[in-house]
């Protein structure tokens, strides 16, 4: 059959005219030159994405890497991959590209590696499979990002979260956040004061239920007006109601935040109950001396 179809072409190729295959020519040209410019643009393209990117067979031999690729990995077009950048003799266990030949899907995975200067860095690994017209897998693309300083700003904010919750937690000040008429947070000093476990508190105490009845409607003015932001921060001396229902002077700060997204308030407080009596003995001694 193939033979057959050569010998049709040739004929036809016989009845053409010299101006005709010299214009059958060009055109093949053009279109060659067509694709080799279509080919540098995609290839341009992978350049300018800034995006490390390289192209392996389902054997895992390296085809492409553009430069962003090579300036991590180094340059091993022509390698298996699992050789070039592990050492190893087989494909790499939790390698994303074996998943994605596998299955079809595209998969991810963050590690620690080394780039081509031999640093240690770490990385965002993704997967893609790419497939022909039929839905068969005939290659992969995988590409690197480098998350070496987003791994560095995570864990230099780890730490200072952690150093931030210890102070907050060992502090003599009752520390509360408040968000839709609950306490998402409270420190130890903050349950103590009012009697509860900080356990009891978030999950099912109301600011109505720790504030006495003829001081609730000046605290929920102050809590309305933060929340919607008449004012930036709020200070008042009112009568807080404890578990037991003893009630107490708590002087309160509170200033607008924001807690996963929503309006908040975030403050401090303290017990100033013997305070408050003290400075009205004071008052009542003063005006003693003044009839005396």
């Amino acid at each position: 059959m193939k033979r057959c179809d050569r010998e049709i072409s040739k004929m036809q190729h016989a009845d053409m005219t010299r101006e005709q295959l010299l214009d059958e020519l060009k055109e093949t040209q053009e279109r060659i030159s067509d694709l080799e410019a279509l080919g540098k643009k995609y290839y341009a393209t992978l350049e300018a994405l800034g995006l490390a990117i390289s192209l392996q067979t389902t054997s895992f031999k390296i085809l492409y890497q553009n430069q962003a690729h090579k300036n991590i990995a180094g340059n091993h077009a022509g390698e298996f991959c699992y050789r070039a950048y592990e050492h190893n003799d087989t494909a790499c266990r939790g390698c994303p590209l074996v998943m994605t030949f596998e299955d079809g899907m595209s998969h991810a995975i963050e590690k620690k590696t080394a780039d081509a200067d031999g640093k240690t860095i770490h990385v965002e690994i993704n997967s893609f499979p790419l497939k022909d017209e039929t839905g068969r897998i005939i290659a992969g693309i995988e590409t690197i990002r480098d998350i070496t300083k987003q791994k560095k700003a995570e864990e230099a904010l780890r730490l200072a979260e952690g150093k931030f919750r210890s102070l907050v937690e060992q502090s003599l000040v009752g520390i509360y956040i408040f968000q839709d008429d609950r306490f998402p947070y409270v420190n130890p000093k903050a349950a103590d004061i009012l009697g509860y476990t900080a356990d009891e508190i978030i999950s099912s105490v109301v600011v109505d239920d720790v504030v006495f009845e003829e001081d609730k409607a000046i605290v929920n003015e102050n809590i309305r007006k933060l929340i919607q932001g008449e004012i930036k921060t709020a200070h008042i001396v009112y009568r807080a109601k404890r578990k037991d229902g003893t009630i107490i002077d708590v002087e309160v700060q509170g200033s607008r935040t924001e807690f996963n997204g929503k309006p908040a308030i975030i403050g401090a407080f303290l017990d100033v109950t013997e305070r408050k009596r003290m400075e009205a003995e004071l008052v009542k001694i003063q005006k003693l001396e003044s009839l005396s």
